[in-house]
């Protein structure tokens, strides 16, 4: 079974939040699993333990070396990853959703959200090139 995972690109409290959180009512045929950051190192695994073979990041990348890094380890893994990029929010916007949500990031945090984020040719670049990594790594441990 191939594992899927989807990567939201965009800020916290902005649009990429909201999809990723209305994602598996959206399609409730899927068995769509939204897992955090910090079980990136065992989708594999978790895969196996559910009957889910899609999975979603909770919260949307900005920092494209954390982007780059975790999009590494779950190719490592075996599973295929697809984008979501949502475009720069006014701050405004931002602290305004950070006010409604009940647990407060603060303006800073925010604004260094919208100071990492990158344009969508950024973050696919990374990921081809972790994707050829990848595919190199497995020619060469078949050699």
């Amino acid at each position: 079974m191939t594992i899927t995972v989807i990567l939201a690109i965009g800020t916290r409290r902005g649009q990429a939040e909201t999809w990723i959180q209305r994602l598996p009512e959206r399609f409730p045929a899927l068995d769509i699993r939204t897992i955090g950051k910090h079980a990136i190192d065992n989708i594999a695994t978790g895969a196996k333990e559910s009957d889910a073979a899609v999975f979603v990041i909770d919260t949307p990348y900005a920092d494209i070396e954390e982007f780059r890094r975790d999009a590494e380890s779950i190719l490592t893994q075996g599973a295929e990853i697809f984008l979501e990029y949502f475009p720069a929010e006014p701050l405004i916007v931002l602290i305004q959703n950070d006010q409604r949500s009940g647990q407060l990031l603060g303006a800073e945090e925010l604004r260094e959200d919208l100071r990492k984020l990158q344009e969508p040719g950024q973050y696919e670049q990374a990921l081809d090139q972790a994707e050829a990594e990848q595919a190199r790594s497995r020619a060469m441990a078949t050699v």
